[in-house]
């Protein structure tokens, strides 16, 4: 596994485990502030405070959520993860 991939899985860990404990602020914390993710749906989210407001509104009624990373890229000062994600709300 390279460099990048654990680091990338590293943020992933992370991240699960901010979201999961309702810190949205903390989840959003590992983005770069000019970041893109697109979520299902397509729409494109920029930023992190964009990426913030997302995870508060999933977080409603203590959703948890759980990703893999399916592929890792970049070089240089640049970089992307591909994967999937599910994410269960408390009340079903």
């Amino acid at each position: 596994m390279s460099g990048l991939e654990q680091e990338i899985k590293s943020r992933q860990a992370e991240l699960t485990k901010q979201f999961n404990a309702g810190n949205a602020a903390g989840a959003a914390a590992l983005y770069n502030q000019d970041c893109t993710m697109i979520p299902a749906g397509g729409n494109q989210i920029k930023g992190r405070a964009g990426i913030e407001a997302l995870y508060k509104q999933a977080m409603v009624g203590g959703a948890t959520t759980q990703g893999v990373t399916e592929e890792v890229n970049g070089s240089g000062d640049w970089a992307f993860e591909r994967g999937t994600y599910q994410t269960h709300a408390e009340s079903g």
